[in-house]
């Protein structure tokens, strides 16, 4: 897969392209810090070293104070604002404790309300977001503070996608992007609160309908969308691998990697879809 991404998605100086097209000059600091924790995964400390280098050098920006990530680079265009769970990963997984150390400081400083990490901050403007993504998970050292706002949400059998820490409440959204599901159920369980209810959802849609949605309908749990996504099954399958439940996780996995061998090329598969399924088959080693 290495050579799959290395001459489809990445630029010759490691830049990785959201699509396995020359043409698309869209850059993520989400596609960067996911090729960051395949590399740690796999014990490629030479590789990890090549994208901590590349994501200092691209995406990296430091005050005296402070250091941010650009979430996205559009041609020549740096957009001002980072996402949580883009640096909450690349903290995780990178070698380079002086990054870590300075993103997760950043964070500390800007992005906290209680205990909680707010979804994203912008330095030009010196503002974060009001609100909490349960997808993201929790701050290093403020699991509790996450760990209620699992516990307090109603999951039926959906997650909410976010949490208002100024209100208390939660937002829901009237369809549902499973990716999301998968994560934030992964995360509630990671932190000991239960996501029965979602992963029996989950599994009665794949033995009733032989496939899962990308999209589901909240109030119903009906498919939104025919359309499967091979990261819906990817992160599927990581969450299935630490439920122990391996052969759910073998043929989710397995049909994630159909899904984005499919197309025969990958100018129409995002490296999302790409690496979820490679994070999938590395779960199950």
């Amino acid at each position: 897969m290495d050579k799959v991404i290395q001459d489809h998605y990445m630029e010759e100086d490691g830049r990785i392209r959201s699509y396995g097209t020359p043409d698309s000059d869209e850059y993520l600091s989400e596609s960067a810090g996911l090729y960051l924790q395949w590399k740690h995964e796999r014990g490629d400390r030479s590789g990890q070293a090549e994208v901590e280098e590349m994501i200092r050098r691209v995406f990296l920006v430091e005050t005296e104070e402070s250091a941010f990530l650009h979430w996205r680079i559009e041609g020549e265009e740096k957009i001002p604002v980072n996402a949580w769970i883009d640096d909450r990963r690349i903290a995780d997984y990178t070698a380079d404790e002086a990054l870590r150390s300075a993103l997760r400081q950043t964070a500390r400083e800007h992005q906290l309300a209680d205990g909680l990490p707010l979804d994203f901050y912008d330095w030009e403007q010196e503002a974060a977001s009001a609100r909490v993504v349960l997808s993201y998970g929790p701050f290093p050292g403020e699991e509790e503070a996450m760990r209620q706002v699992y516990e307090d949400a109603a999951i039926d059998p959906f997650f909410p996608e976010r949490f208002l820490p100024e209100s208390g409440e939660y937002e829901r959204e009237e369809e549902v992007h499973l990716v999301d599901q998968m994560l934030a159920g992964a995360e509630s369980e990671a932190l000991g609160v239960s996501a029965d209810p979602l992963w029996n959802w989950t599994v009665q849609m794949w033995e009733e309908e032989d496939k899962l949605p990308g999209r589901a309908i909240r109030a119903t749990g009906a498919p939104a969308s025919e359309v499967e996504s091979a990261s819906v099954y990817g992160t599927a399958a990581v969450w299935a691998a630490a439920r122990g439940e391996q052969d759910l996780a073998r043929s989710w996995q397995e049909r994630a990697e159909a899904l984005v061998r499919a197309p025969g090329s990958y100018e129409d598969v995002h490296f999302f879809d790409l690496i979820w399924s490679q994070l999938a088959k590395k779960a199950l080693e």
